[in-house]
C-alpha cells in the first residue's frame, strides 16, 4: 500500500532531520517504507531500535504515530539512490489516531 511518509529520528533532536518516503505495506502493528535522501550516516542513525516519528498522509487525514525500527538495508543493492527499506513497529498513537488507522486498514481489507 503506498502512502506519502515522512520519518524523523526521535533522538536526533533538536537537530533531527525529516526525511521523505512511501510506504510499502502497513499494518495494525507496524509498516515498511521506502525511504529516499538517506545518507550511510543517516541509515545507521536510523538502524534497529530507534525511536522514529512517522506521519503517514492516508487519503483523508495524516496520522501521526511513534515506531522503533526493526530494520534498515539498502533498497536495492544495484541502485542505492533508491533509498533505504525501512521497517517499524508501532508503540504509540493517540487513541483518536488509532481508531482512524485501524478504520482505514479495515477499508482496505474489506473486513
Amino acid at each position: 500500500m503506498r502512502l506519502t511518509a515522512s520519518v524523523t529520528l526521535i533522538s536526533a533532536a533538536p537537530e533531527a532531520r525529516s526525511f521523505k518516503g512511501h510506504t510499502c505495506n502497513i499494518s495494525t502493528y507496524g509498516l515498511s517504507l521506502i525511504i529516499s535522501g538517506i545518507t550511510p550516516d543517516d541509515a545507521a542513525k536510523l538502524s534497529q531500535n530507534s525511536n522514529l516519528l512517522i506521519l503517514v498522509s492516508l487519503p483523508t487525514k495524516i496520522i501521526k504515530m511513534v515506531a522503533t525500527t526493526t530494520y534498515c538495508r539498502i533498497f536495492d543493492e544495484k541502485k542505492p539512490e533508491q533509498g533505504f527499506f525501512i521497517g517499524a513497529q508501532i508503540t504509540e498513537m493517540s487513541e483518536d489516531e488509532r481508531n482512524f488507522y485501524d478504520a482505514y486498514l479495515e477499508q482496505c481489507t474489506g473486513k
